[in-house]
């Protein structure tokens, strides 16, 4: 299992030999406080980091107090830590995720989205009984790539011009007393970003000091953005700390959407094959990845043309997220032959043909005409069960010819049977033979 925002103590002690855990203690005031407290316990194989030192760059009196490392440093340091792609990242601090939120978004920042915060933090750790230890492990280095980054960074211009757009939010996640300018004893400045909304980190808690839960801070969210897009959402505090637990809170509660998680916990294997399986056309991620089921009710947004490399049909609604600016839109499905034109002309020698709903294909094997109907649909695959006759008459490895739609919309293709399911589905591999009308 992989944990992309909290782990709870149970869940960490469970699969501790198989975590990277990092403490990340450490006071705005005593910066000196958090290696102490690591020295003297932590969460037994845990590295420790420092605020300033390990997740902060050189200060130069004009980039602030915290200056975000570069993601190569970043890198660098995770592997130090014994990190690799696609290990488990768990961080941890004794101020419930309002320090070790930094780390979390760092390593999203750099691709590894396998991290998560210890929920409740060091505190809940030792509540719970789990053991602490006062040794220090020397890990053997990892090895980590720098990925598509799951976080954004902007910068003040960008800040300014959210913060002057009223479709766009600006979210303060200091003190109240900060952010009304009624207290500063960090800052030189007083007050707030002209236009800024302000929600302290906090608020994301409950009682205990533990997160409250996904519904709750779904609604909470929801109420601040009004209608507005949570991937319009610009996060900032003082000093690039403290946001991260808002940025924390937000994804924790699906905010903005993130298709990948979507398409992989709903529909699993049955669509990851379209682009994952080897020797399938890999779609070029810094485009648009489109999945077919969305979870977020409030999208609704026409059809229209997108760039993309491939593509699925499945569920109630094809959903698409544009990576770079986190742009989402969906297409309702329908019950009847619909197509939808996938790409952009400029970008394509040809238009791919999407179909939703149930669509009719048509396969001439040995002499046999065979008849099935889609479950899935994309350019480069089908998923389909028989229909006429019953039972299936393909296996896998046989390479194949026919039609998928109807009158005016069918379209001819070739392809390859990849997998034969109970023999009650059939996944081909295609190539769509003519371009569809424009």
């Amino acid at each position: 299992m992989t944990w992309k925002t909290l782990i709870s103590p149970d869940e960490l002690a469970r699969a501790i030999d198989h975590c990277v855990v990092v403490d990340c203690r450490h006071d705005l005031a005593d910066p000196a406080a958090g290696r102490t407290a690591y020295r003297a316990a932590h969460i037994p194989g845990a590295r420790f980091v420092d605020m300033d030192g390990d997740l902060s760059a050189a200060k130069n009196g004009r980039n602030g107090r915290h200056p975000l490392p570069t993601q190569e440093a970043v890198r660098a340091l995770l592997e130090s830590l014994g990190l690799s792609d696609g290990g488990q990242l768990v961080v941890y601090d004794d101020a419930s995720g309002g320090m070790a939120g930094r780390l979390w978004w760092m390593a999203r920042w750099i691709g590894h989205d396998a991290a998560a915060v210890l929920d409740g933090g060091y505190r809940a750790w030792v509540a719970a009984g789990y053991p602490s230890s006062a040794d220090r492990p020397s890990p053997q280095p990892g090895r980590l790539t720098v990925r598509a980054a799951q976080a954004v960074l902007v910068d003040a211009a960008e800040t300014a011009r959210a913060a002057a757009n009223a479709q766009r939010i600006v979210l303060d996640a200091r003190s109240a007393e900060r952010y009304r300018g009624e207290v500063e004893a960090i800052d030189p400045v007083a007050g707030h970003i002209p236009g800024a909304l302000n929600r302290p980190w906090p608020s994301n808690l409950r009682p205990d000091g533990r997160f409250k839960p996904a519904a709750v801070l779904r609604a909470e969210f929801d109420a601040l953005l009004a209608g507005r897009p949570a991937s319009g959402v610009v996060h900032q505090c003082g000093s690039g700390v403290s946001a991260c637990h808002n940025v924390l809170a937000m994804v924790h509660a699906g905010l903005p959407a993130n298709v990948e998680d979507i398409d992989i916990a709903v529909h699993g294997e049955e669509m990851v094959w379209m682009r994952h399986r080897p020797g399938m056309p890999e779609p070029n991620f810094s485009k648009i990845v489109v999945h077919g089921h969305s979870a977020i009710e409030t999208i609704d947004i026409q059809p229209r043309r997108i760039n993309l490399d491939t593509a699925c049909v499945y569920g109630r609604r094809l959903t698409a997220l544009e990576l770079n600016t986190h742009e989402m839109w969906a297409v309702e499905r329908s019950t009847a032959p619909q197509p939808i034109y996938l790409r952009d002309s400029k970008d394509s020698r040809r238009n791919a043909l999407r179909f939703s709903g149930k669509v009719p294909v048509v396969i001439t094997h040995r002499g046999e005409k065979l008849i099935f109907e889609t479950i899935n649909y994309s350019e480069i695959g089908i998923l389909m069960t028989p229909m006429i006759p019953p039972e299936v008459r393909l296996s896998p490895g046989t390479s194949i010819s026919g039609t998928i739609g109807v009158g005016e919309t069918a379209t001819a293709f070739k392809g390859v049977v990849l997998r034969v399911d109970d023999g009650k589905r059939i996944a081909l591999k295609i190539s769509v033979e003519q371009d569809p009308a424009p």
